[in-house]
């Protein structure tokens, strides 16, 4: 699913974790706003997840550690906060992360190949 620079307004939709077996959800270079949902985590199949620049806030969900083959997920410019989950430790498919916290004080950027 590639619904990448469409000007999307609004959430992430929940109903997006009932797509069972797609290798991509790009949403992009949107305007999305809200949480990440819990929900993605129920995706299966060798995923790429591309949520970078919107205006995601919130936690990175812990429930993305349940998607088995998870490889790509990037998620800079948004603005999410708190800790990072220990992906890397459970998703032994994970190949790339790509995450940027920014605040008004702090620029900090995680930027790697697992």
């Amino acid at each position: 699913l590639k619904l990448d620079k469409n000007d999307l307004v609004g959430t992430i939709p929940t109903e997006f974790g009932n797509l069972r077996k797609t290798r991509t959800l790009h949403v992009m270079n949107n305007l999305l706003t809200g949480t990440i949902p819990t929900e993605l985590g129920n995706i299966e199949g060798n995923m790429h997840m591309y949520l970078q620049g919107n205006v995601l806030n919130g936690t990175i969900p812990t429930e993305l550690n349940n998607i088995p083959d998870l490889r790509h997920l990037l998620l800079t410019n948004n603005r999410l906060s708190g800790d990072f989950p220990p992906l890397a430790d459970t998703l032994p498919s994970l190949q790339y992360v790509e995450l940027a916290v920014k605040d008004d004080e702090n620029d900090i950027a995680f930027d790697t190949n697992t």
